[in-house]
């Protein structure tokens, strides 16, 4: 359900570097994708290593999440069944964190905060994930956000990393 989303946040914000021929903003999408790549290949790998069963399948809650029957849960795949770290907790700090590091202002991080929290918070209360699964899956996310800003200057192509109002190194063209 949250793919569409989390696909589709460095692909808008590709869309809008096109639509507005910003160089910057190409980088800012390239490096909201990394972000989210780094941290869905973390957590996804983590899941596999800890192997921890969601708390509906030890019985501790009732799952509260009505898009799964009964039937459809017992074959589920293994990412789907295993709770430690979330991966819908990591993806949207991910994301929020990274949004807000390449637009450092109050309108963007106090919305994109709001968003991650209520994601992670979500998790939980559907049942499908412990409050520790949600903390690790937002560290994870938002670590490495932090991470690939902090070496942006050597992982960014300095075609996508030109000052705002500079000429452009690479020209777009899209034909209609």
């Amino acid at each position: 359900m949250a793919l569409p989303l989390f696909a589709g946040a460095p692909l808008a914000a590709g869309g809008y570097a096109i639509a507005t021929r910003s160089q910057p903003r190409f980088g800012d999408a390239y490096r909201l994708g990394v972000s989210m790549t780094g941290a869905y290949v973390m957590t996804h790998s983590l899941k596999r290593l800890i192997g921890r069963p969601r708390p509906y399948a030890t019985g501790l809650v009732e799952r509260r999440d009505l898009s799964v029957s009964a039937e459809e849960a017992s074959i589920l795949s293994l990412d789907d069944r295993l709770s430690m770290p979330s991966g819908h907790a990591t993806l949207a700090a991910a994301l929020a964190t990274s949004w807000s590091l390449s637009h450092p202002y109050w309108y963007v991080i106090a919305p994109a905060a709001v968003w991650a929290t209520a994601t992670s918070a979500s998790r939980v209360h559907l049942g499908v994930h412990y409050v520790s699964d949600v903390a690790v899956g937002a560290l994870i996310g938002s670590g490495a956000a932090v991470l690939v800003h902090s070496i942006r200057s050597s992982i960014t192509p300095s075609v996508f990393d030109t000052a705002e109002g500079s000429r452009p190194k690479i020209g777009v063209v899209v034909l209609l």
